[in-house]
């Protein structure tokens, strides 16, 4: 089957920004591939979104540091719609954990779902985009890996994707394929959410700390990921976008 309408894959598109970002496209009428380690919670996104009307939403379940089932979610995608246009790499892991906390085997974990699940959907949609002359590729980094928070492992991963984003940009530019980074200070997600509800206080502190006096909605930072899924976007590659409220600006260039 193959159709002229956009076809996008979202992992960790089960909840916060991946979720406002899967909703966002379903709206636009684009097709929708929510993959998320939590198979139950994407099909019952899934069928939410879709009940909202807009674009076909399907979940399926996916270990996006499985070579296997990443594939399988492409192939899902190009059966069900005959083309991916969009992939936004939104699946995380967080560690709060400075140098002497990690584990050889959670800093392999962390570095595998931020990273390695990105590389493994971009190197399986690679030949599917550069035949369709057209795709656009988003990987959800963080302030945290362009200024760094204390915790090596997820900071480090982020400021891998950037890497990763820029040497991907210039292989796939050519073939009308966009590689951009977004990178969102403190946001509304369940995993942030978690985290301030066992220290009450540390939202209030941080809040106080920002420019804008308040952390981020997940639907803000869908807005940006918007921009760059988007025709318009087509002029920008290999870029990072930083939607933090101004948080970068307090620690210097």
């Amino acid at each position: 089957m193959t159709t002229s309408i956009r076809t996008a894959i979202l992992t960790g598109g089960a909840s916060g920004i991946g979720l406002a970002t899967a909703q966002r496209f379903a709206r636009q009428d684009m097709n929708v591939v929510i993959a998320d380690i939590n198979g139950d919670a994407a099909t019952q996104a899934a069928r939410e979104i879709e009940e909202q009307g807009g674009g076909i939403v399907s979940g399926c379940q996916c270990d996006v540091t499985d070579e296997k089932s990443v594939r399988a979610v492409v192939d899902l995608a190009m059966e069900r719609h005959g083309r991916v246009d969009i992939f936004l790499a939104s699946a995380g892991m967080d560690l709060h954990h400075d140098l002497a906390q990690t584990s050889i085997e959670s800093w392999r974990k962390v570095q595998d779902v931020n990273v390695t699940g990105a590389f493994l959907f971009m190197k399986h949609l690679r030949d599917i985009m550069i035949a369709q002359k057209y795709g656009r590729i988003i990987c959800m980094g963080s302030s945290s890996g362009i200024f760094g928070m204390g915790y090596p492992a997820y900071s480090s991963a982020k400021a891998a994707l950037q890497g990763l984003a820029l040497s991907s940009a210039r292989e796939l530019a050519p073939h009308g394929v966009t590689v951009n980074v977004v990178a969102p200070g403190p946001t509304e997600t369940a995993m942030s959410l978690a985290m301030w509800a066992s220290n009450p206080g540390r939202r209030k502190k941080l809040e106080g700390k920002m420019p804008v006096r308040r952390v981020a909605r997940p639907a803000e930072i869908a807005g940006a990921i918007n921009y760059l899924a988007s025709e318009e976007a087509g002029y920008v590659t290999g870029s990072t976008l930083v939607i933090d409220g101004g948080l970068t600006s307090l620690f210097g260039p």
